[in-house]
């Protein structure tokens, strides 16, 4: 099966439900084959999940799911351990495993959410149940292009990579954005904690950040532009597996290169949300559109 994200065709062995199909004929750029690979997590407990990097390849294990064999030259193998469903798989192979393939070859990949409003580039980064993915449904649903969801890819020159359009969101910030009423989306129902819309409003050409929003939660609602040391913290804090190259000095230092590079290039600001509240007030969404218009 051939599909298409991340400027990526893939030949996958399974279906990944979040990618646009391909019927491009040039050869692949990447390959996800599930195979028997367990002898290589023989040095692994096995009681809890646990993930082993190298200089050219990583090792994942989610305990009761899944074997992840990565190799930086495109190449992901995968085992499952448990009954999981194709979906299930193809998420993780969406949030995981390309995530870290990205890594491998030396790519700043942001925790974050990216669209094209008015020709600008914003993104949202956060951790889990920050609010990026409900705050990319809100300005998707009044007139924005989706670029990436969950996960955004800086290129060489730092550029966003569009991903696949695709946007997962509780059923709460779906009803709220009104997103089913919304020509070019479509609100795809499964037994996942989170709705999964595609969209038709995807934004296929590479573009460097104009904005990034980090998202947090406090003791009220506000935004603040933020500059130098608070920029690169938070760039780093929600940088994808910020952690994992202690032993790797190289690769250490070519990421924080790129995240200062970045910070130098691109307005910061630090948005948080009242922790009382499970969604952004309006209020917080206009101060962000001025701030874009501005």
């Amino acid at each position: 099966m051939r599909y298409q994200a991340f400027n990526l065709q893939i030949e996958s062995d399974i279906p990944l439900l979040h990618y646009n199909n391909s019927k491009n004929p040039q050869n692949a750029d990447l390959f996800l084959k599930e195979l028997n690979i367990d002898h290589l997590f023989k040095n692994f407990s096995l009681e809890i999940s646990d993930k082993k990097t190298f200089s050219n390849s990583c090792l994942i294990f989610l305990k009761d799911k899944i074997f992840f064999e990565i190799d930086k030259n495109y190449r992901i193998n995968f085992q499952r351990i448990s009954e999981i469903s194709d979906l299930e798989v193809s998420k993780l192979i969406c949030n995981l495993a390309i995530p870290m393939l990205f890594v491998l070859n030396d790519k700043i990949v942001l925790h974050a959410s990216a669209l094209r409003i008015r020709k600008k580039t914003i993104l949202f980064s956060g951790k889990s149940g920050s609010g990026k993915s409900t705050a990319a449904l809100h300005f998707l649903a009044n007139g924005a292009k989706l670029i990436s969801e969950d996960i955004c890819v800086f290129s060489n020159d730092y550029s966003i990579v569009p991903s696949y359009p695709v946007i997962h969101a509780k059923e709460c910030s779906v009803t709220k954005s009104k997103i089913n009423e919304i020509k070019g989306c479509q609100v795809i129902n499964n037994n996942l904690p989170k709705k999964m819309i595609k969209t038709n409003n995807f934004y296929q050409n590479q573009s460097k950040p104009d904005f990034i929003f980090f998202l947090d939660v406090e003791d009220k609602s506000a935004c603040s532009k933020i500059q130098g040391a608070d920029s690169f913290m938070n760039m780093l804090k929600n940088s994808w597996h910020s952690y994992p190259f202690h032993e790797l000095k190289d690769r250490t230092s070519i990421q924080l290169k790129n995240i200062s590079q970045i910070c130098e290039n691109t307005s910061t600001y630090k948005l948080t949300r009242d922790a009382t509240k499970e969604l952004f007030d309006e209020e917080i969404y206009d101060l962000v559109k001025d701030i874009i218009n501005s």
